[in-house]
C-alpha cells in the first residue's frame, strides 16, 4: 500500500521485505515507484534496459505527436500521458 507522510512523502508498504536471506530475483518488466524491492545480480544492467524502455518508450511518444502533426513539446501533461499509456499498450 502506498501512503503519504506527513512531510508530504510517498511511502510504500512492502509485504514480503528483502532480506539477506532473500534469494536474488529476475528484475520485473518494469520498475517504478511503489513496486517494492527487487534484488538483482546485475543493477548495472537492469538499470540500463530500464533507462533503454524509458528512452524507447519517450522516443515513440514523440514520434506519435509528430505522426499527428502536433509538437510534442506543446502537449499538456494530460496529452502526454495518453500517448505514454499508448506506447506502453503497443509493447
Amino acid at each position: 500500500m502506498i501512503t503519504a507522510t506527513p512531510a508530504g512523502w510517498a511511502t510504500y508498504d512492502d509485504p514480503m521485505p528483502v532480506t539477506s536471506a532473500s534469494p536474488t530475483v529476475a528484475m520485473p518488466d518494469q520498475i517504478g515507484p511503489g513496486t517494492g524491492t527487487v534484488a538483482t545480480s546485475d543493477p548495472e544492467a537492469a538499470l540500463r534496459a530500464s533507462n533503454a524502455k524509458f528512452e524507447r518508450r519517450f522516443r515513440g511518444m514523440e514520434s506519435l505527436a509528430a505522426v499527428r502533426g502536433v509538437a510534442f513539446e506543446s502537449l499538456d501533461l494530460d496529452a502526454q500521458e495518453r500517448l505514454w499509456q499508448e506506447m506502453k499498450r503497443g509493447e
